[in-house]
């Protein structure tokens, strides 16, 4: 009886769902509803590998500051270091007690350190210094829209 009432309660293939046919229609008519993407796997690939490499170095530059005891100054400028800040040298200056020169520096010395890991993650899979320059100028033609050196 149990056999009997599996087999009149089964679902069968498709779970009861209406089957679509892919060759109903018309092909182009489908695929002009398709979303397209400008970007082809390659260029995809390359900014992912960009965004990561930048990723790393930033990683690397904040556990340095918090190795030095400076983990909430370098959350407060991280967004100057990367270039994404919203406000002003003179509004964060009062919030972390800094001059607006002083602060300034401090970003420029922070930018300075930023390149340098940058250099060192590239530098880790390179052979030469020639490459990490390469690479270094393949980041800014990906980050920049440009089509990288082949």
């Amino acid at each position: 009886l149990a056999d009997q009432w599996d087999r009149a309660h089964r679902q069968k293939r498709g779970g009861g769902l209406t089957p679509v046919s892919l060759n109903e229609g018309d092909t182009e008519a489908r695929q002009r509803n398709e979303p397209a993407d400008p970007q082809t796997p390659d260029a995809l690939f390359d900014r992912a590998w960009a965004e990561g490499v930048l990723d790393q170095a930033l990683e690397r530059l904040e556990h340095e500051c918090a190795a030095h005891g400076k983990a909430a100054l370098f959350r407060e400028l991280r967004p100057f270091v990367t270039c994404e800040s919203e406000v002003t040298y003179a509004d964060l200056a009062g919030r972390v007690g800094l001059s607006v020169s002083n602060l300034k520096v401090t970003v420029h010395r922070l930018r300075q350190r930023y390149l340098e890991l940058l250099r060192e993650v590239l530098a880790s899979t390179a052979r030469t210094p020639r490459e990490v320059d390469e690479e270094i100028g393949d980041l800014h033609a990906i980050l920049s829209g440009e089509l990288p050196r082949s």
